[in-house]
């Protein structure tokens, strides 16, 4: 017995519900905190001083 997929072309807002752009559009601006700005700083740093690592580790030891 074959079985048939079912197709969604996507999430549908039921009739007469929210839409995202109109509840996007009602939260209010809210910047970062200093230590969310902090935060991000260091992981971004963080990030990249690994990626570094890695690349350094994987070209001395792993060349060949």
């Amino acid at each position: 017995m074959a079985q048939q997929a079912v197709r969604s072309s996507g999430p549908k807002a039921s009739a007469g519900g929210p839409k995202v752009a109109e509840e996007m559009a009602k939260i209010q601006y809210e910047p970062f905190l200093p230590i969310e700005a902090k935060l991000v700083t260091w992981s971004l740093i963080l990030g990249a001083v690994l990626l570094v690592l890695l690349v350094w580790i994987s070209s001395t030891f792993f060349t060949g």
